[in-house]
């Protein structure tokens, strides 16, 4: 029987399917000898099986680095303490990993969840995209949402810049004066914005709402109670405008107005100041508009 038993020994390790070296064991045929336990043969490779939950551990030079284990539920990985981050990666690199001491789960790569995203919970946004206090995250029709005022429609809007210095002269007769040329515009919805005349043509039916914003340069004299108008014309006409009041004074100043307007489909509109005494200089200007509803 013993020599039957080593015949069988011999001939299996004769036809290659077990191989020793110093460095390592090879099961099956042209094994790599460099691999302490290389198992190379077609279907399933190894099976482990036990009761009582059988697990698998993992040490990193002595230290107990985590574990696959079966379970009744199905199969689990993890980790043994607090300590100890599950990180999963491709090309070195990693994609995702879950936070050992909190189970925060961080993704270092855009989720693309085609099946949808149910969430139980709050919804919760950090970093620089938070938005503001009341915002709420509106879609662009484009697959990016952005933060946006309740009563903001995005969709339909712009912002327009004016970076360089510029004078709003004084005048006494009430003539309300154009701003200049507004060098830097953003637009969502379409081309309705005329950075040259520095007009806005309404694509449809609805009501509209403007921002004018204006920063003053400081300056060296005496402060003085000021008040100067913005205001907006539609189709050559006045339609709305607030009185601003100021403090001329050794340090920048920003002036606001929020204008609301309903408007129809082709109405121009055009943004104005009318400024009795005396001459302000402004340092840069911005005029944004979108529609309410």
């Amino acid at each position: 029987m013993k020599k039957l038993i080593l015949l069988l020994f011999g001939c299996y390790f004769a036809h290659g399917q077990i191989s020793t070296t110093p460095t390592g064991l090879g099961i099956g045929q042209n094994t790599n000898p460099l691999i302490p336990l290389h198992i190379k043969k077609p279907g399933q490779a190894i099976s482990i099986d036990g009761t009582s939950n059988p697990f698998v551990s993992f040490y990193n030079e002595g230290s107990y680095a985590g574990y696959v284990q079966a379970t009744e539920n199905g199969l689990t990985i993890g980790t043994p303490s607090n300590e100890k981050t599950l990180e999963f990666r491709t090309n070195a690199a990693i994609r995702m990993s879950i936070n050992a001491d909190n189970g925060e789960i961080i993704m270092n790569e855009r989720l693309n969840a085609q099946g949808g995203i149910d969430i139980v919970g709050p919804l919760r946004s950090g970093g620089t995209n938070t938005g503001q206090f009341g915002d709420i995250l509106m879609s662009m029709g484009n697959g990016t949402p952005v933060w946006s005022s309740a009563l903001e429609n995005l969709q339909i809007g712009f912002t327009a810049i004016h970076f360089d210095d510029f004078v709003i002269p004084s005048n006494s007769f009430g003539t309300p004066s154009s701003f200049p040329t507004l060098l830097q515009t953003h637009e969502y919805g379409g081309d309705n914005f005329n950075p040259a005349t520095g007009s806005f043509t309404c694509p449809n039916d609805g009501l509209y709402s403007f921002r004018i914003k204006m920063m003053l340069k400081p300056v060296t004299s005496t402060p003085v109670h000021q008040v100067v108008t913005l205001g907006l014309s539609v189709n050559g006409f006045g339609s709305d405008q607030k009185l601003v009041s100021y403090h001329t004074a050794n340090f920048h100043q920003t002036l606001e107005a929020v204008l609301t307007v309903y408007l129809n489909t082709g109405s121009v509109v055009t943004f104005n100041t009318l400024n009795y005494f005396p001459s302000i200089d402004v340092k840069n200007l911005e005029i944004l508009g979108f529609k309410i509803h």
